[in-house]
């Protein structure tokens, strides 16, 4: 394979990059040999924190090709370490461990929101007097909108304005017509 590489005047630098001159023509077992050099890529032998990092910004969610550009790959080599069964599982090892922050934060969160709302509680039965009626009507509103029983509202704004994108349309028409005329 290096030799063809020579022959036809592909100089590999470092990391992903090649600078191509032609050499010679493609002979048929050449496009052959690089047939049967691309169609499987080598498996993985050692994970590299460049590849720890492709599996974290896979596993959050990242569409494959922004994450080639973050990591500094190829979208064709993204695509081929997502077919590599090493690399498959340092992306659902990943995809674990963002779940289980998700679900930390979350159970940490509605921790923190049940103590506040047990505390309001308490405080409401001790001294209901300590509270306004702003204050309560506020906390009523709350607690009906986070139940679906309060109120709601929807605003929907709709600007068409089809008369000036006709007029448009048939402006381009016309120029286009006299184009072709003249």
């Amino acid at each position: 394979m290096d030799d063809l590489m020579h022959d036809l005047g592909i100089k590999l630098g470092g990391g992903s990059r090649s600078e191509w001159s032609p050499g010679r023509e493609l002979t048929p077992s050449d496009v052959m040999m690089l047939d049967a050099a691309s169609a499987e890529p080598p498996k993985l032998r050692k994970l590299t924190q460049r590849h720890h990092a492709l599996a974290r910004t896979l596993a959050s969610g990242m569409a494959p090709g922004e994450a080639a550009i973050l990591c500094d790959y190829t979208p064709v080599r993204v695509a081929q370490l997502q077919r590599d069964s090493a690399f498959r599982e340092l992306i659902a090892f990943y995809q674990k461990r963002v779940e289980e922050v998700y679900i930390d934060r979350h159970t940490a969160l509605a921790n923190l929101s049940t103590d506040a709302v047990l505390t309001l509680h308490g405080r409401l039965e001790d001294e209901p007097e300590a509270f306004s009626n702003r204050e309560l009507t506020e906390l009523s509103k709350m607690a009906l909108d986070r139940t679906g029983i309060g109120p709601s509202t929807t605003q929907v704004n709709v600007n068409v304005d089809i008369a000036t994108r006709m007029a448009a349309a048939r402006a381009r028409l016309a120029k286009e017509k006299s184009d072709e005329l003249g």
